[in-house]
């Protein structure tokens, strides 16, 4: 009896050994979570536009382009002998450029004033016949000598296309303080004159300066002095005042800028000092 008990007592015990081992083996372990923070680098991209390719577009289609996915059109101008009046010749950043921010970036856009104007041809002198020979006069009391009238210098021609280089010193903001600065601008200008009245507007501009803007002033001798006022988005209602003088010929102006009152808007008014050549 004792064997038959010692017997079954180890079969129970291999038993055992093997229902343990089956439930380890079924156990299937969990997964780990693993916890990753996110890049610190990384920045979700905002506020990203792409500059719109208008080059061949006339200027109207152009700056509606640009001011409609949030960009400033800024307008200049030359002449191009192959692209027509009023289209764009070329633009800055190039059309496809990424901008971020995009918000109130400025797009130079050149625009094309058409081929330069053929030179106005000057006729030939015609030939002054020689006198003939006449008799001898008689004889007759001279006659009273008239009073010579004194001579009044014909009026300067100012009516023209003027090339202006603008150099300015000194800015004022819309905060009122004045501050110093050295930066130069070029302005195309076309310019009419009616006795002592000038009236004007611009052409062209260069950098930042604004370009839509109309001329009224003065002439007396060779004194000038006219405002001009902003008309466009850019600077609408801001003026400044051109004094100077302008040589005997009509050919050359000097002079200086100053700005009239604080800006209302976000941008500067020039203390400047100017010089304009006429073409």
């Amino acid at each position: 009896m004792k064997h038959k008990y010692v017997g079954f007592a180890s079969l129970l015990a291999v038993l055992l050994i093997i229902v343990t081992s089956c439930s380890s083996a079924d156990a299937t372990p969990a997964p780990t979570q693993v916890a990753q923070a996110p890049d610190p680098g990384f920045t979700p991209a905002t506020d990203v536009c792409v500059v719109p390719d208008v080059v061949g577009l006339n200027e109207t289609a152009a700056q509606s382009m640009i001011a409609g996915v949030g960009l400033q059109p800024v307008r200049s101008v030359q002449h191009d002998a192959t692209v027509a009046e009023g289209a764009v010749i070329s633009q800055s950043p190039a059309g496809g450029t990424r901008l971020q921010p995009c918000q109130g970036e400025d797009i130079t856009l050149v625009i094309s004033l058409g081929p330069l104007p053929e030179p106005t041809a000057t006729p030939a002198p015609t030939n002054t016949p020689a006198p003939t020979n006449t008799s001898e006069p008689t004889n007759t009391p001279m006659p009273t000598q008239p009073s010579t009238p004194t001579n009044t210098p014909a009026p300067m021609p100012l009516s023209s296309i003027w090339d202006f280089d603008i150099r300015v010193n000194r800015r004022i903001g819309s905060d009122g303080f004045i501050r110093d600065t050295r930066d130069s601008y070029q302005l195309v200008v076309r310019l009419n004159r009616d006795g002592e009245t000038i009236t004007g507007e611009y052409i062209g501009t260069t950098g930042s300066a604004c370009g839509n803007a109309r001329i009224n002033g003065t002439i007396r001798g060779s004194d000038v002095n006219w405002t001009v006022e902003y008309m466009g988005n850019c600077c609408r209602g801001e003026k400044m005042t051109f004094t100077g003088d302008v040589n005997e010929e009509g050919t050359i102006m000097t002079g200086n800028i100053e700005p009239i009152g604080i800006p209302l808007s976000s941008c500067f008014l020039w203390y400047a000092d100017w010089t304009a050549i006429r073409r």
